[in-house]
């Protein structure tokens, strides 16, 4: 496949990673974003080059399922991290297809793949917030002490001594609790305490200590309330110091989620345990189209296409139920009514005793996907330039018309028709006037058939018509006849008026009790035949000393 190809061409500006092997189990090509994403140059990454940016404990997994399905010529599915051009792993999710050559042959694979490393990383940090809001409960550790402000004495209880990281034999004054603080924050706290007791009011003070103990540091939260004399001199404090060192990270870490939550690419949809929609993050919003005010409280069926029927959101319930999670591919409606398909992952979210208390959805839209995947399919089966089935496609539906025809007894006409004179064109003027009349031969050839019929570009100015509608042997000359016909009538191409024929050699089946490729061949040997006999006309392979014509 080479690569000016009109479809490679579109593939290599896709913004899907895309890469392709040959028959011989090697890389032999990437597109632009496979390239953007890793840094490398084309020559780096072909051959075994690629294999360099796997990660180490995906490598082994990812050759042996590669390889398992070369083996077998079947497309195959795996997730690996490949390194970014940034240093960084990133999972991909690479899908891949086997193709065939202009010959039918096995010419290799076609891959594309799509990073799905934040819906990894949201699914993960997401069936947590459940976890760090039970955390967030438990830090609750609070000693209690009293400070005689006059005697320049303060008494702790054992959970305080505990948070301090103190023992009994600790100075328990004013200068051993600033002690306490951590050096950066000494300063700030004296003065604090100096403000308090001069001009009057509570302590209410969040800092951070040191431990003597470990020397760790520690966030606390200060409360105290101040006793005045009539004076207003402090005269004692009793309050509280609560360790908030947990519920300051679990802050950070929630702030974090709250982030992923409202930036993540994917749609995220929050239901509580009878699927009522309690959340939605913006992408969501985007995505299909609601405000969030539109959602809230609604079930997430309101974005049901049609495209699946009952039983397949049944068993989405049972494997969900049973695994507490699913994820597959789905088709979605907007708001607008607008379908789209992606992929959709739903966790259940569960407490201490194991009951669900939220279920989780994340939705990637894979419509670019489908398209580069559409793309990659009739490069497979359909030829570039006519739109006609390629050699690939031809093998499967001539199986398919022998068995037909074998089931129904109903005669099978492989024809193979080729072009006379139309090197010259080429030669006289040019590969683009002969690729326009390639082009108009195959629309006339499409238009002189019935719909059961089929007409496959073998290559160059080759091509095959399978005649599968024939309910005896005598219909098959006024076909022939009008494809002949078509095919000899004058072509207005690029202004000029151009004409060509075409010799056509015929093996009907099951007359001819060959193979599918043998009656390629056979018709093939007919075709050369009628070319001998003059041209414009056609021949039946087998019939007679070698073969009979139609003129």
């Amino acid at each position: 496949m080479p690569l000016d190809d009109p479809t490679l061409a579109i593939l290599d500006a896709a913004p899907v990673l895309i890469w392709r092997s040959g028959a011989d189990a090697q890389c032999d090509w990437f597109n632009r974003a496979w390239l953007a994403f890793t840094g490398r140059r084309l020559e780096q990454e072909t051959g075994e080059g690629w294999a360099e940016g796997v990660h180490s404990d995906d490598f082994d997994r990812c050759l042996k399922t590669y390889m398992e399905a070369f083996a077998d010529r079947r497309a195959f599915e795996m997730e690996y991290r490949l390194r970014r051009h940034d240093g960084a792993y990133r999972w991909l999710v690479d899908a891949g297809r086997p193709f065939a050559g202009a010959d039918g042959r096995f010419a290799g694979y076609m891959g594309y793949c799509f990073d799905v490393s934040e819906h990894r990383e949201m699914a993960e940090t997401l069936s947590r917030r459940e976890q760090l809001l039970q955390e967030a409960q438990e830090v609750g550790r609070m000693g209690h002490y009293v400070f005689d402000a006059i005697a320049d004495r303060w008494e702790s209880s054992a959970m305080l001594d505990c948070i301090f990281g103190i023992d009994g034999a600790y100075t328990r004054d004013l200068a051993g609790w600033l002690a306490l603080v951590a050096p950066e924050m000494r300063e700030e706290m004296g003065r604090y305490w100096q403000e308090i007791t001069s001009r009057g009011g509570n302590f209410n003070k969040e800092y951070r200590i040191v431990r003597p103990a470990d020397g760790t540091q520690r966030e606390v939260y200060g409360r105290g309330k101040v006793t005045y004399a009539p004076d207003g001199k402090a005269l004692r404090m009793l309050g509280t110091i609560q360790d908030i060192t947990e519920a300051k990270a679990l802050e950070q870490r929630m702030r974090l989620a709250a982030g992923v939550f409202d930036n993540a690419q994917q749609g995220i949809l929050i239901t509580d345990p009878k699927g009522t929609i309690i959340d939605a993050n913006p992408a969501f919003c985007k995505l299909t189209g609601y405000t969030l005010s539109e959602v809230l409280g609604r079930n997430p069926r309101m974005l049901k296409s049609g495209q699946q029927d009952a039983d397949f959101y049944r068993r989405l319930w049972t494997d969900l139920s049973r695994d507490r999670s699913w994820r597959g591919e789905i088709w979605n409606r907007k708001k607008n009514g607008e379908f789209y398909p992606g992929i959709l992952e739903i966790n259940a979210v569960t407490d201490g005793a194991d009951q669900v208390t939220h279920y989780v959805g994340m939705f990637s839209d894979i419509a670019d996907l489908k398209k580069a995947q559409s793309s990659l399919e009739r490069l497979a089966n359909y030829d570039v330039l006519t739109g006609l089935p390629n050699r690939s496609l031809l093998s499967n539906r001539l199986q398919q018309a022998v068995a037909n025809a074998r089931r129904h007894d109903r005669p099978l006409a492989v024809c193979f028709l080729d072009l006379d004179g139309f090197k010259a064109i080429n030669d006289i003027h040019g590969h683009e006037a002969g690729d326009h009349l390639l082009i108009q031969v195959a629309q006339r050839l499409n238009n002189a058939v019935r719909s059961g019929d089929t007409v496959c570009r073998l290559g160059g100015d080759e091509f095959i018509v399978l005649l599968t509608e024939l309910e005896v042997v005598t219909e098959l000359a006024p076909v022939l006849g009008r494809l002949l016909s078509e095919v000899a009538r004058p072509y207005d191409v690029l202004g000029k008026r151009l004409e060509v024929t075409a010799s056509i050699g015929v093996t009907l089946f099951p007359a001819d009790d060959a193979d599918p490729d043998l009656l390629i061949r056979h018709a093939d040997h007919a075709m050369y035949q009628a070319k001998k006999a003059g041209r414009n006309r056609y021949r039946l392979f087998g019939w007679g000393d070698a073969s009979a014509e139609g003129d």
